[in-house]
C-alpha cells in the first residue's frame, strides 16, 4: 500500500495498492519437458491526483494471472541459494514543520534460485 503527501494539507494519501502472489518451482525432468517456473497473480489499483481538488481518484484496476513455461534440460536443476525478508519504512521531511513523516512501507519476501548442473553418480 503506497502513500504520498497531499501538498495542501501535507497529509499522507493512498495512491496505489498492489497485491502480488508469486509461486516459483521447478521439477527436474528426466527428459526434455515443459516445466512451470513462475505463476503470478497481481491485483493493482491505481489512483491519480485531481488537480482542482488535489484529491485522489481511481483510474485503473488490473487483475493479471500469468503462467510461464520453459524447456528444462535434464542436466540442469534449480537450487535455492538465498532467502531474504525485508521490511522497509520510508520517511521524508515535512517542509513546514521540518519533521519526518512516513510515506511508504514495504515488506518483501525474496527467494532466489540458481541453475546448477545435475551430478550423476555411477
Amino acid at each position: 500500500i503506497f502513500y504520498r503527501v497531499t501538498p495542501e494539507t501535507m497529509r499522507l494519501t493512498k495512491y496505489n495498492t498492489s497485491l502480488t502472489l508469486s509461486i516459483f518451482y521447478r521439477v527436474t525432468p528426466e527428459t526434455m519437458r515443459l516445466t512451470k517456473y513462475n505463476t503470478s497473480l497481481t491485483l493493482s489499483i491505481f489512483y491519480r491526483v485531481t488537480p482542482e481538488t488535489m484529491r485522489l481518484t481511481k483510474y485503473n484496476t488490473s487483475l493479471t494471472l500469468s503462467i510461464f513455461y520453459r524447456v528444462t534440460p535434464e542436466t540442469m536443476r534449480l537450487t535455492k541459494y538465498n532467502t531474504s525478508l525485508t521490511l522497509s519504512i520510508f520517511y521524508r521531511v515535512t517542509p513546514e514543520t521540518m519533521r519526518l513523516t512516513k510515506y511508504n512501507t514495504s515488506l518483501t519476501l525474496s527467494i532466489f534460485y540458481r541453475v546448477t548442473p545435475a551430478v550423476h553418480f555411477k
